[in-house]
């Protein structure tokens, strides 16, 4: 018989598993590997499945949500590995991964005060995905005042077969990141010359002839 796909559930005391068609579900918390049970995203990519870890902490007579990074689930072993970013995106107060997204081999990761990060390699290594420079000096001097560096949600659309686009909503508003296939790329980036024809721009670049 062919089995049916697990059901992941994210709750407050961490993330939960059910193999249908069974009615039990199994929760994983701390003794599990991970940091803490409070559960803000979790999502199944081909990859494995994800989950983001948070917990609050009264500071200065308030609540604040600090982030306890993201981890990928062992289905061999039944454990969570820590695969956060080694910097300050998604651990830390207020560096909460609120949403998490997957295209061509890449985990994308909503971050609150954290920015937008990105892994090609399960979580090994991370990357900032900035919107413009305001955004990478804000992060990279830790001022985290720029709203458009402050991410909740991140979806990929692959509606279009030439491209796709990570939209990505922030606390500014909402970014669009393009990313297109190679062929739509031009072969360099130093332009030696152009030349219009009427109908196709030519580009000589230090790479070869692009059209």
């Amino acid at each position: 018989a062919q089995r049916l796909p697990d059901v992941w559930a994210a709750s407050g005391k961490g993330p939960s598993r059910i193999t249908l068609p069974g009615d039990q579900w199994t929760t994983y918390d701390e003794t599990d590997g991970l940091a803490s049970n409070e559960i803000p995203s979790l999502a199944v990519f081909p990859n494995g499945v994800w989950t983001a870890t948070s917990h609050t902490e009264v500071r200065e007579g308030g609540l604040v949500t600090w982030g306890d990074g993201i981890y990928r689930f062992n289905d061999a072993g039944g454990t969570w590995e820590r695969r956060t970013p080694a910097g300050d995106q998604a651990s830390g107060p207020f560096q909460v991964v609120y949403d998490l997204t997957y295209y061509r081999g890449r985990i994308v990761a909503a971050c609150f005060a954290g920015g937008l990060v990105a892994s090609s390699d399960d979580g090994v290594t991370w990357d900032n995905i900035f919107a413009d420079n305001t955004a990478r000096s804000d992060f990279q001097n830790k001022v985290y005042n720029d709203l458009n560096n402050r991410y909740f949600a991140a979806v990929v659309d692959t509606t279009r077969p030439e491209s796709l686009a990570v939209w990505a909503g922030t606390a500014y508003g909402l970014n669009k990141f393009v990313y297109l296939n190679d062929t739509l790329k031009p072969r360099g980036h130093i332009f030696n010359d152009i030349h219009i024809d009427g109908v196709r721009l030519y580009g000589a670049t230090e790479d070869g002839l692009s059209r």
